[in-house]
């Protein structure tokens, strides 16, 4: 088996993106970590890549993409927007699909730093502050707080959930609902939750549903919640919870 740049790191007892700094004499580094990582690499017999010894002194052009799940519509779509733009600037785009798996969402961090990218954008957040605030990396977080010096591009969740509150009102609705999951307050989801709570002052009923529920066990729920309840305005905290529940109003 051919050795891996993570298996050096691995033996040497350093992080990837010390063994590519190493290979790449780039930053400073005591005697001693280099020793051990040049150790480690004869004794695998690892070959660093040569196109990417090439691109010493130079732009990868590289982003990466850390998303909790690019088969959600929401991210695929967002995913898909992101490239196309990044490409038209000169950028290609590395996917990486972290499925709100911590030491998925780490290895993948550790690999794009030791594949020097230019950039991450990040929706995902499994990790501590610490881990992302260790990324030397450009980082931008996508709606959601990653580490009090990494910049965010986030909607006003509050806001929205007024303001989905207001146009149920301003429409006449008496019987309101919510449908979101068990999201912590300081979520996306959890926000639109606080900012609806807070216009209609307890006049609606938050109903949570777990996050790990099948497409069709959710839908299950949506349509007994929707049979029992009868409600006449209703506000969903995610596109695919919305859609179901489009689908299911309208078969019943």
């Amino acid at each position: 088996m051919v050795a891996k740049l993570t298996d050096v790191a691995k033996l040497a007892g350093v992080s990837p993106t010390t063994v590519s700094r190493v290979i790449n004499n780039k930053g400073y580094l005591s005697e001693k970590t280099i020793h051990k990582v040049r150790e480690a690499m004869k004794t695998l017999g690892y070959k660093p890549n040569n196109l990417a010894r090439s691109l010493q002194g130079k732009s990868a052009q590289l982003i990466g993409l850390i998303f909790p799940n690019i088969s959600n519509v929401f991210y695929s779509e967002l995913i898909e927007h992101l490239e196309i733009e990044l490409f038209a600037h000169g950028y290609k785009s590395i996917i990486c699909n972290s499925e709100n798996n911590p030491i998925k969402e780490k290895e993948y961090l550790e690999m794009l730093e030791a594949n020097q990218v230019d950039g991450i954008i990040s929706s995902s957040h499994n990790l501590g502050i610490d881990d992302y605030e260790r990324v030397e990396a450009p980082i931008i977080a996508f709606d959601r707080n990653l580490a009090p010096n990494i910049p965010i591009i986030s909607s006003d969740n509050f806001e929205g959930g007024k303001l989905a509150a207001k146009t149920l009102q301003k429409n006449g609705c008496k019987k309101i609902i919510m449908i979101t999951g068990n999201d912590n307050t300081d979520s996306p989801t959890g926000l639109r939750q606080l900012g609806f709570s807070y216009q209609l002052n307890k006049q609606s009923e938050i109903i949570k549903l777990p996050n790990n529920l099948s497409t069709i066990r959710r839908e299950m729920e949506i349509r007994s919640i929707l049979a029992t309840r009868q409600p006449d305005g209703i506000f969903t905290s995610d596109d695919l919870t919305a859609i179901l529940t489009m689908k299911v109003a309208k078969q019943l």
